[in-house]
């Protein structure tokens, strides 16, 4: 929670009533029909970045309606033998999407709040040997974590603090945050995708 001092002008709808005497009147301090009013603005404090969070929740694995949306279902319903499945036509399996999403987490959260470090290269080993669904899941949860960690130490007021992404460049928190829900919900629909060809029930809803 921060709280600021303002100072406000603002314009009455009359001007003060005549003095007994008939003397002009004014608001003290003030010409014309013009107040000066000094109080006291109270932000709240945590109300975005709880909406953020719940999005955030949302996206990765849903607790509402429309679960089927999230990250985390996608994945649940592949099945092993489509898991390192390559399309005809393409160059990923859901494997490696699903990887790719694990160190988007990494990389935001590392450049945007920790040393801004960490490279692309450094998953080449992972890349190489990718793991079972069952443990990338669970990899998949950790990166969350760390992730959600980041934003939900934040107030309001950092929301529009510039941060830096892995590309070299600075952009508004909130900016980053809403681009990492966007990033779940994407890839996931990749994902259900590929699942729903290999599985042979790709349907129109």
């Amino acid at each position: 929670m921060f709280v600021r001092r303002v100072a406000l002008r603002a314009r009455h709808p009359s001007p003060l009533p005549p003095s007994p005497s008939g003397a002009p009147t004014a608001w003290p301090g003030v010409a014309g029909d013009e107040r000066a009013l000094d109080y006291t603005v109270v932000a709240m404090g945590r109300a975005g970045v709880e909406q953020l969070l719940y999005l955030m929740d949302q996206a990765f694995e849903a607790r509402e309606a429309h679960e089927w949306h999230s990250l985390l279902s996608n994945l649940e319903s592949v099945r092993d033998e489509d898991w390192l499945r390559v399309p005809d036509g393409g160059v990923r399996s859901i494997a490696e999407i699903a990887e790719h999403v694990g160190e988007g987490k990494r990389m935001y959260a590392n450049h945007a709040f920790g040393d801004a470090k960490m490279k692309w290269d450094d998953f080449g080993a992972r890349l190489a040997n990718l793991p079972a669904k069952a443990e990338m899941i669970g990899w998949l949860r950790q990166g969350q974590a760390l992730w959600r960690g980041c934003v939900e130490r934040l107030d309001d007021e950092g929301l529009t603090q510039p941060r830096m992404a892995h590309w070299g460049r600075q952009s508004e928190t909130r900016w980053l945050i809403a681009t990492m829900i966007e990033h779940d919900l994407y890839h996931a629909g990749e994902i259900n995708y590929l699942r729903a060809l290999a599985q042979g029930n790709d349907e129109r809803y």
